[in-house]
């Protein structure tokens, strides 16, 4: 039964997910945050096909659905910088693409690294998701816009909880 929910759930989160990037798409959305957004939409539809053994079954795809999932904590991290105005440095964004890179490869074509690949990735998103949360909270009593000010507040916020 549970899991009969979960997929269901799962299900109307994908088709939600689906209407948001045809809507951001179709949209007048700053370019800036247009395509991080976008990459963020499609790393969350793939992350939730990913967790569930009731979405996908094991086959070639698998790694290939992988590599988008784990672009969801990188996307979620590129988004809220741009949307802060922070843009990270390319050479920092670059760094933790090729990282989150190698850890894909390790634990989807690696034999015997399986954990290491798993821990680096999950490593990398925690301290994507730390420097969300840092660069939202510093900047929050400088920023002017007062809808700004309250996404620093409740994005990091909701990021880190539903990482824990």
């Amino acid at each position: 039964m549970i899991e009969q929910a979960d997929f269901l759930v799962r299900t109307i989160a994908i088709g939600a997910g689906l209407m948001l990037v045809a809507q951001v798409v179709a949209g007048e959305v700053r370019e800036r945050i247009k395509y991080p957004l976008v990459a963020m939409l499609v790393g969350v539809i793939f992350y939730l096909l990913n967790s569930s053994p009731l979405m996908t079954s094991s086959g070639p795809l698998d790694p290939w659905i992988d590599l988008l999932s784990i672009s969801a904590p990188f996307s979620i991290w590129l988004f809220a910088r741009n949307l802060f105005e922070r843009e990270p440095e390319r050479r920092v964004m670059l760094g933790t693409a090729a990282a989150l890179l190698v850890g894909w490869f390790l634990g989807n074509f690696v034999p015997g690294v399986d954990p290491l690949g798993f821990f680096l990735l999950h490593i990398i998103a925690l301290a994507l998701i730390a420097d969300l949360v840092r660069v939202a909270l510093t900047g929050r009593k400088d920023d002017l816009v007062e809808q700004r000010r309250v996404v620093r507040l409740w994005l990091p916020l909701l990021v880190a909880v539903q990482a824990g």
